[in-house]
């Protein structure tokens, strides 16, 4: 689960442009983007996971679908892309990282 920090970096990174959210994510991916995905069932979030474990992006699950979308400044989201390898990396860090860990 993402810490209030990785979700405000993912804000940053949205509005810096960084980010793809809906069906341009499965055209887009390459190997070291972040793929952050809710937590949700849904066909579409498998079959996007799916193709980023192909391609060899960064996985990052443990958020909602409500979170993710607050983040970015949407109602929900279930999957996002980082398309810069340096942010996604950033992000990676502050996802797993829980206060008090360093």
């Amino acid at each position: 689960m993402p810490n209030e920090e990785a979700l405000r970096f993912l804000g940053l990174l949205n509005r810096g442009g960084k980010c793809l959210i809906g069906e341009p994510i499965l055209h887009n991916m390459r190997k070291g983007n972040a793929l952050v995905i809710a937590e949700t069932d849904s066909k579409t979030a498998l079959r996007v996971k799916e193709k980023g474990e192909r391609v060899g992006c960064l996985i990052l699950e443990g958020a909602s679908k409500e979170e993710l979308g607050e983040a970015i400044g949407f109602l929900s989201a279930s999957a996002i892309l980082v398309k810069d390898t340096k942010a996604s990396l950033a992000l990676a860090r502050k996802w797993e990282t829980r206060k008090g860990d360093l």
